[in-house]
């Protein structure tokens, strides 16, 4: 699942990569200075000067102050500046660039995207220069602000905190499209199920699909599935850890409260890779069942912090950098491995015969919304009913959330029911079709801040003793809408320190946030939009 949640190490990494791969292909300082200037004049009063600047993916980038989009011809013409790939200008002059030859494009005008005309054009542009003084609880943070991929409520007048599901919270570029698996937590034996989906922050969501997942079951069994999005029917009772010597009071009651109540620590006041660990203990049941960590958890605000602090280090160039991962393989690949800083929870057992800490699993889900419930299988070793066995929790301080923790008895593996919507109804927002999300294609549903769509499904028959566990698998990509108080930050130097593992810079990094860690949470549930005023 992310919100936008956000993600450090994927966007840290992603820059690194596009200093040390083209550094040494920027041949002309002083043109690219010129660039650099003209950029900045540009991004200086976004709400004085139009412009649209457009990035191929050849490397050439253009910038117009007025243009129009010829659907039909797939073009865009206009009158402005075009730069090759070191920055020297190629014309000062009216030209026109075909659509398909496009990666991304910037703009400070709303009505580019407000077309909403299938994706083509709307779901590759940033709108940058956002006034987020229109919601008052960023003004003082905006590095809090409320940031979200699509979030998912089974009941569409949910408050914001009772989110079922969040989408695809990694994927901030179209180049990093993905597939998330979210577990909705709702189970039911009706045949129809409606879900709302929403955009509550300053951003476009750009979705290409949209299913269930629906598993059939007996209403006295579980169904969770791995982190490879498999599926496993387990029996009712999970078994909660016991109540041992060393795990703190405070660790014990949060995760044996089925979700009442969340534990987390505060991040280390001079480095935020600073781990902790917690030692759990479980009876062994009865029975041959293959048992399974069951966790529900998600990320803290350290993420959207670091997300949002990369961005105005990057200021008026974020763009630059972010259509680097449309046309770069190298920065593309870089981003499989998006938590090497900062780590995933790291889940270890006990096996006595060897006498040490076995690692079998790392969960790394991104987003700060929606809990995830995820269920890791436990390798097949010796266990003896009515003993004791040891699970070892490892995780980065004040990074993750624990809602709750316990032992599965895995029966079978079981296999799902794809289910596709449909109808959909616009609660809120453009007009959009529901065939921009029934297939993995070219078409795309474009989604605005304050847009709510609720979609409607169909469930199969089931037995009178049956009924559904439902998951939701969500295909798509989102695009930060640059905040005019993100760009007043930027500090290339400083983020290249960050990038490079200056300890200093990230020391610097850890006292910022500790700064303002008391005050993330209310700044960012606060700032999240329902509706666009």
């Amino acid at each position: 699942m992310m919100t936008h949640y956000k993600f450090c190490a994927i966007f840290f990494l992603f820059v690194l990569v596009l200093f040390l791969s083209t550094c040494r292909r920027y041949l002309s300082p002083d043109f690219r200075q010129i660039y650099q200037d003209y950029n900045a004049i540009i991004h200086s009063d976004t709400s004085q000067l139009a412009f649209l600047k457009v990035h191929m993916k050849n490397g050439e980038v253009a910038v117009l102050t007025n243009w129009t989009v010829d659907e039909e011809l797939e073009r865009i013409s206009g009158q402005g500046k075009l730069y090759d790939f070191n920055r020297n200008v190629l014309m000062d002059s009216t030209f026109s660039l075909p659509l398909e030859e496009i990666a991304l494009m910037e703009t400070n005008q709303m009505d580019m995207i407000q077309s909403r005309d299938g994706g083509r054009i709307a779901g590759m542009i940033i709108l940058t220069g956002v006034n987020v003084g229109l919601l008052i609880y960023c003004v003082s943070n905006p590095k809090a602000c409320f940031g979200s991929c699509p979030t998912f409520y089974v009941d569409e007048n949910a408050p914001l905190q009772a989110v079922n599901a969040e989408g695809f919270s990694s994927s901030i570029a179209p180049a990093l499209e993905k597939r998330d698996l979210d577990a909705l937590q709702y189970s039911t034996s009706d045949t129809h199920f409606s879900l709302s989906m929403r955009n509550e922050a300053l951003e476009t969501h750009v979705v290409n699909q949209l299913v269930l997942h629906a598993v059939p079951k007996k209403k006295d069994e579980h169904v969770f599935h791995d982190k490879a999005g498999n599926f496993y029917r387990c029996a009712k009772r999970l078994m909660a850890p016991l109540p041992t010597p060393g795990l703190r009071p405070e660790v014990y009651e949060a995760v044996c409260s089925r979700g009442g109540l969340e534990y987390f620590s505060v991040t280390d006041s001079f480095d935020l890779a600073a781990q902790e660990e917690h030692v759990f203990e479980f009876e062994v049941p009865a029975g041959k069942d293959r048992l399974g960590l069951l966790l529900n958890f998600r990320q803290s605000l350290v993420t959207t912090f670091l997300l949002y602090s990369g961005l105005s280090y990057m200021g008026d160039e974020a763009a630059d950098f972010l259509a680097k991962a449309e046309t770069n393989q190298k920065i593309r690949k870089a981003l499989g491995s998006p938590f090497d800083r900062m780590g995933p929870i790291q889940l270890f057992y006990w096996n006595e015969q060897k006498h040490k800490w076995i690692l079998f699993e790392a969960l790394h889900e991104t987003g700060p919304i929606a809990t995830n419930t995820v269920l890791a299988p436990l390798p097949p070793h010796p266990l003896v009913p009515g003993q004791t066995i040891k699970n070892k929790v490892n995780m980065t301080k004040g990074f993750w959330r624990l809602n709750y923790l316990a032992l599965a008895s895995i029966q079978s593996p079981v296999s799902s029911r794809i289910v596709l919507p449909h109808s959909l109804a616009i609660r809120a927002g453009g007009n959009v079709a529901l065939e921009e999300v029934l297939q993995d294609d070219d078409q795309y549903l474009i989604s605005l801040p304050g847009d709510h769509y609720r979609f409607s499904f169909r469930l199969p028959e089931l037995g009178p003793e049956d009924e559904h566990e439902l998951f939701l698998a969500s295909k798509g990509y989102y695009l930060e809408w640059i905040r005019r108080e993100w760009m007043k930050g930027k500090d290339i130097p400083k983020l290249k320190k960050i990038l490079l593992g200056n300890k200093n810079a990230w020391k610097a990094l850890a006292v910022e946030y500790k700064e303002m860690e008391h005050e993330m949470e209310e700044v960012f549930w606060n700032s999240a939009i329902r509706e666009m005023q």
